[in-house]
C-alpha cells in the first residue's frame, strides 16, 4: 500500500519538480514504478519511512529523498534506495539520484535485474546532467522532517517487487454471506406464496369452465334445459381467455423464480463459512 502510494505521489509530482527546484531541470525525468520497500523491524526506519511519505504527500521532494536515504541506513532495503533514486530525480537532484543508483548497482539486497536497471538509469542521468543545472538538496538536519511516532505509523507489509497490489475494495471485510442466503431464500418464500395465490386466482376460470360442461351433460342427460348452464360455460371461456390463462402462467413463473431463490439461498447460508446462526 506505502509502495503505490509513493507511485502515485510520484507520479503527481512531475509538475511540481520545477516549483520545488532552485534551477528546474531542462529534461523532465520519466516516472517508473518503486520498488516496495522492504519492512524493517527497526521502530526508527519505520519512523523516518513514514515521515519520508508524509513529506511526498507535501511534494518536498528533497526531503523525502534524505529520509528514505536516512532509513536505508538503519534497516538496510534496495525499495528505500529506489525511492530515494526517485525523489531525488524529482528534486532535480540529478548528482545524488546518480550516487543512489550507484548504491543499488552494489546493494547485495538488490537482485540482478535492479543492479542492471540502476546502471543503465545512472548513465541516463549523468547524460541529463551534461545539458542541465543540477540541483543540491540540503542535508537532512537543514531539511526539519517532521515528526511521526512509531506507534502512528501504519504497518508494512512485505510485497514482491512485481506483485500487484489489489484494490482497497479487495481487501474490504467480506458480507454476511449467512445473513444474504436466509434473506434470499425468505423473499423466494414470499415470492411462491404470491404465485400460487396469482396461478388460483388464474385458474377460477378454468374450473368454472369444467364445472358449467359438466352441467350442461348432465341437463342433457336428465332432458331438462341446459341454458343457464351454457351461460355459465360461455362466460367462463372468455373469462379463461381473458385472465385466467395470463394469471396462471404469470403465477407459475414466480413460484419456479421463487423455489430457485429458496434453494439457491439456503445453500448459501448452509455453505458459507463462520459460526452458525
Amino acid at each position: 500500500m506505502r509502495a503505490l502510494l509513493v507511485l502515485l505521489c510520484l507520479a503527481a509530482g512531475v509538475d511540481a519538480q520545477a516549483q520545488d527546484a532552485t534551477t528546474p531541470s531542462t529534461t523532465t525525468p520519466s516516472p517508473t514504478t518503486p520498488s516496495p520497500t522492504t519492512p524493517s523491524v527497526n521502530a526508527d526506519a519505520i519512523v523516518l519511512e513514514e515521515q519520508a511519505f508524509v513529506a511526498i504527500d507535501d511534494k518536498q521532494w528533497c526531503l523525502a529523498m534524505r529520509l528514505f536515504e536516512k532509513a536505508h541506513s538503519i534497516g538496510p532495503a534496495v525499495g528505500l534506495l529506489l525511492n530515494a533514486a526517485r525523489a531525488a530525480e524529482f528534486a532535480g537532484d540529478l548528482e545524488s539520484a546518480v550516487l543512489v543508483h550507484e548504491q543499488i548497482k552494489v546493494f547485495e539486497g538488490a537482485s540482478k535485474v535492479q543492479r542492471t536497471a540502476a546502471i543503465k538509469k545512472a548513465g541516463e542521468l549523468r547524460k541529463q546532467l551534461k545539458s542541465s543545472t543540477n540541483t543540491n538538496c540540503a542535508i537532512l538536519e537543514v531539511l526539519q522532517p517532521p515528526p511521526v511516532s512509531a506507534s502512528e505509523s501504519a504497518p508494512l507489509v512485505e510485497v514482491e517487487p512485481d506483485a500487484e497490489l489489489a484494490p482497497e475494495s479487495v481487501r474490504s471485510p467480506p458480507a454476511d454471506l449467512r445473513m444474504i442466503g436466509f434473506t434470499s431464500a425468505g423473499v423466494g418464500g414470499a415470492v411462491v406464496v404470491a404465485g400460487a395465490v396469482v396461478g388460483a386466482i388464474g385458474l377460477l376460470p378454468w374450473f368454472a369452465h369444467e364445472d358449467a360442461v359438466a352441467r350442461v351433460l348432465q341437463a342433457e342427460r336428465d332432458r331438462d334445459d341446459a341454458t343457464a348452464a351454457q351461460a355459465d360455460q360461455v362466460a367462463a371461456r372468455e373469462a379463461w381467455n381473458g385472465h385466467g390463462r395470463l394469471l396462471t402462467i404469470a403465477g407459475g413463473i414466480a413460484v419456479g423464480v421463487g423455489v430457485a431463490a429458496v434453494v439457491t439461498g439456503l445453500t448459501v447460508a448452509l455453505t458459507a463459512p463462520g459460526d452458525a446462526p
